[in-house]
């Protein structure tokens, strides 16, 4: 019989812009828009004073030292990332920030180099180089087989706009409606009518939302792997609160959620596709 536990690698502020994107080999526009710093080569020239020379341009997995050698040993069921920074070679630098981190499309590699199951891009970062550059994230990440989903509660002239505004369904494999279902979250229809458009099996699905009830509790109910986006609706008190979390956009807390009774195999085979689902309803000014 499987055992119960599930075996976690959170990676947490996967920082692959600046200096390192400028050793990879694709690096992009080194231009920084910081006080001190306008150049993210100066960053590699600081590291290299501090701790000797680095052959650069390095392969993609160099980033990641003996980590990737130590994960393989350690075979977890999940591997889970935060990506702390836009994948693109375009957009403008959002104004008022004092700092902007991008990376370079052609270095994706170095992230699938990890081979997640899970990349989360829900952070202060993502917009750094306005929607252009959240588009041109969500399309490196779509190329690499990452499948990505909306599943949301509402009218569908309500929700579909949002979408268009964000120019985002090529990079979409699934969107699912309410509205055009006829039965909205925590049905467990809908989780399941999302699921049998991409061809992902529940246990290897994680759904992101922000909504305890429709979102995590429903999730939760239909074999999902729910995770959390705090800080926009309170968590009722009738339920445990859940360890897996994400708070959104400030601080990225990465945990896992996976019901202790999910009976079906936790593991897949590395290089299977992976499906993130998102719900739209935590930005209504889209």
């Amino acid at each position: 019989m499987p055992s119960a536990a599930v075996t976690l690698f959170l990676g947490g502020d996967v920082m692959l812009g600046r200096g390192v994107d400028q050793i990879l080999p694709h690096p992009g526009d080194p231009r920084l828009w910081e006080r001190w710093i306008t150049d993210a080569r100066t960053y590699v020239e600081l590291a290299e004073s501090a701790s000797g020379p680095i052959p650069w341009p390095v392969d993609f997995a160099w980033p990641w030292g003996d980590a990737l050698a130590l994960l393989d040993q350690l075979a977890p069921d999940v591997r889970l990332v935060n990506l702390e920074t836009s994948v693109t070679a375009g957009g403008a630098a959002a104004l008022g920030k004092g700092v902007h981190y991008r990376m370079s499309p052609g270095n994706v590699p170095a992230l699938t180099a990890v081979d997640p199951d899970v990349c989360s891009i829900a952070n202060n970062h993502v917009l750094d180089f306005g929607v252009d550059g959240l588009k041109e994230t969500l399309a490196a990440l779509h190329t690499q087989g990452i499948r990505l989903g909306v599943v949301t509660n509402g009218a569908v002239q309500r929700q579909q706009p949002k979408i268009e505004v964000l120019q985002i369904r090529p990079y979409l494999s699934t969107i699912v409606i309410s509205e055009a279902m006829q039965v909205k979250k925590p049905d467990p229809r809908i989780f399941a009518r999302a699921l049998a458009e991409v061809g992902c099996s529940a246990s290897q699905t994680w759904f992101v939302g922000d909504h305890p009830v429709n979102d995590v509790l429903g999730a939760a109910a239909v074999g999902l792997r729910p995770i959390w986006l705090t800080g926009v609706h309170p968590w009722p008190t009738e339920h445990p609160e859940p360890p897996w979390q994400i708070g959104a956009l400030i601080e990225l807390v990465a945990m896992v959620q996976c019901p202790k009774s999910l009976s079906v195999e936790r593991t897949r085979h590395r290089g299977e596709p992976r499906l993130i689902s998102l719900d739209t309803g935590q930005h209504p000014e889209y």
